[in-house]
């Protein structure tokens, strides 16, 4: 059972991640974990302020996600 729970997790957090690089984002790595089932979490740091809000919203329509934990920090790519 409890590997059939870690398959899915893993298989969720594929799914954000190719669903992130869609998105095009302006980052400097995000991280994305599945804690516990139906809730991700993503972390990093990115250039644009835009970004960060996009991002529960397409994180959000993954199936099997049903909350989304950002801890994330917009840095101005000037910054880096």
């Amino acid at each position: 059972m409890y590997a059939l729970d870690a398959l899915e997790r893993l298989s969720q957090t594929k799914r954000i991640e190719a669903s992130l690089m869609a998105m095009d984002l302006r980052h400097a790595g995000l991280r994305v974990e599945m804690l516990e089932k139906g809730v991700a979490q993503v972390s990093g740091v990115l250039y644009r302020h835009e970004d960060k809000g996009r991002i529960p919203a397409v994180v959000g329509r993954i199936p099997g996600v049903d909350k989304v934990q950002m801890d994330v920090r917009v840095m101005p790519a000037g910054y880096d």
